[in-house]
């Protein structure tokens, strides 16, 4: 019995150290960067984006059409202090890139089973690229994730991350009411939202 105990205790080990080096090894590099563009993430940036924001949606509250536009380090501080505010374990260390007509985030992820272990946890927090889109055209807003990239991480394990990441951010969007209509264009660097009310 003691040798069958020893057994499942030598395999369980294993494969979380194999999981450790596949986590470890091959997807994105880390965040903080667009390309050759550096991405800040600080507080005053994040304040930025909300009285942008504001300001924006404020004129749309007085009935009349508003346009604004965000930057790569205004929107990566804005998205990291929404998900400490929201406390979305899930992901961190965001870096939001914007592309001519799409864009990507970086950061970490939990890997599902693995990042709750004590004291071994932050070991299983993958970097990760997300592409996909904000649909904005309902009361709420909702991420779908179209493409995820966590490097190594075996497919179902992948599957259950990108789940989880779309899930965790949907929920607490669930807070925020749509209540105009808003069009999105990216472009290298930026973002522009046009809105009506």
């Amino acid at each position: 019995v003691l040798a069958l105990l020893a057994l499942v205790i030598s395999i369980v080990v294993l494969l979380a150290v194999v999981m450790a080096i596949l986590i470890a090894t091959g997807g994105p590099s880390a965040s903080g960067e667009c390309g050759d563009r550096p991405v800040l993430n600080q507080a005053a940036l994040a304040n930025d984006w909300q009285a942008a924001w504001d300001g924006f949606n404020g004129a749309l509250d007085g009935g009349q059409n508003s346009s604004v536009t965000f930057d790569e380090s205004q929107t990566t501080s804005r998205a990291n202090r929404f998900l400490e505010e929201e406390n979305v374990p899930v992901v961190s260390d965001v870096t939001i890139c914007f592309h001519d007509g799409s864009a990507d985030a970086y950061g970490k992820a939990e890997v599902p089973g693995l990042a709750g272990i004590p004291v071994l946890g932050g070991l299983f927090d993958a970097n990760a690229k997300v592409t996909g889109s904000i649909d904005l055209s309902g009361t709420e807003p909702r991420i779908q994730i179209d493409d995820l990239d966590v490097g190594n991480v075996p497919g179902p394990i992948a599957d259950r991350v990108q789940s989880r990441i779309e899930d965790a951010v949907n929920d607490a969007l669930k807070d925020f009411q749509i209540e105009h209509h808003y069009s999105v264009a990216f472009t290298e660097g930026q973002v522009t939202i046009d809105g009506s009310p």
